[in-house]
């Protein structure tokens, strides 16, 4: 005959083990573009850098740590590759982290149908397109627009260039 094993109680006192964080390489909320007007922000005022796959935005943002929004339509095809995208892009922005320049919020947008690359690819890309963007990104002025003295200060002269800029 099977005798009964002695089961014990459950204490509800007892805590589970918190799994190890490796401080650096996690993802929490604080890291993300998450509101409208995070995004909008970063579309409005931004330095870019394109590559095959993805375009990257960036914009300053006065923390001192860099944050990622993803921005990936449908477009990019159904919803598995779609997903596919964002976990990928993710995963290339956590491990990638501390290698990027603090400070900054990025957008990163794929294009086209193609299919993602495997990881160890696409965060070097990430990486490599996220600096690029940087080098482009101007300051963030402080005390209000001023103006510099290099362009001309009659905002007449300024629209003649931008229409003869849309017109090339």
């Amino acid at each position: 005959m099977n005798t009964p094993e002695k089961v014990r109680p459950i204490d509800p006192q007892a805590r589970q083990p918190e799994p190890p964080t490796g401080g650096r390489f996690r993802f929490p909320k604080q890291v993300r573009l998450r509101t409208k007007s995070d995004f909008d922000r970063v579309y409005q005022d931004h330095a870019y850098a394109r590559g095959p796959l993805f375009n990257v935005l960036v914009a300053t943002n006065d923390r001192g740590y860099s944050r990622l929004g993803l921005s990936v339509s449908r477009y990019v095809g159904n919803a598995v590759r779609r997903n596919r995208w964002k976990r990928l892009l993710r995963e290339s922005f956590r491990l990638m982290q501390s290698k990027l320049p603090a400070g900054i919020d990025i957008i990163a947008i794929p294009q086209g149908m193609a299919a993602p690359p495997p990881l160890n690819q696409l965060a070097s890309a990430f990486q490599g397109l996220v600096r690029k963007a940087h080098i482009h990104l101007k300051p963030k002025r402080k005390g209000g627009a001023q103006d510099s003295g290099d362009g001309p200060s009659n905002k007449k002269q300024s629209s003649k260039r931008s229409k003869k800029r849309k017109r090339r």
